[in-house]
C-alpha cells in the first residue's frame, strides 16, 4: 500500500500532466522531468518509492495510459534505487517544500 505522501504526490502529478485532457500526457522532457523531480524529492525525504505500487496506483487511477505507465515505471525505478538523475528542464511549478506540503495534506486528511 502506498504511503499517503506518495499517493498525494501521484495525485498532484496526475493533475499537472492531465490538464486540458482526460488522460496523462508525458510527451516532452519537461513533463518527464516534472515527474522525476517530485519522485526524487520524495526519495530525498525518506519516502519509500516502490515502482510496482506506483504502477499499480497508475493503472487503477484511470487517467494513465499504458505507454505513460511504462514511462513512469522506467523513471521511478532508478530513483527508488538511489541513482542520480539528470533533469533537462529545471524550472517547475512545484514548490521547493512540496514534500512538507504533502505531509500537511495527509495530516488534514487524518483529522
Amino acid at each position: 500500500m502506498l504511503k499517503c505522501v506518495v499517493r498525494k504526490a501521484l495525485e498532484e502529478l496526475t493533475n499537472h500532466l492531465s490538464i486540458g485532457s482526460n488522460y496523462v500526457k508525458m510527451f516532452n522532457n519537461g513533463e518527464v522531468d516534472r515527474a522525476k523531480y517530485i519522485f526524487k524529492k520524495l526519495y530525498d525525504n525518506d519516502q519509500k518509492i516502490d515502482p510496482d505500487l506506483i504502477v499499480e496506483w497508475a493503472n487503477e487511477n484511470g487517467k494513465w495510459r499504458e505507454r505513460d505507465i511504462k514511462k513512469l515505471k522506467k523513471l521511478v525505478k532508478p530513483i527508488s534505487e538511489g541513482k542520480s538523475i539528470r533533469l533537462k528542464n529545471k524550472r517547475f511549478s512545484w514548490p521547493s517544500d512540496i514534500v512538507k506540503k504533502l505531509h500537511e495534506e495527509c495530516k488534514k486528511d487524518e483529522s
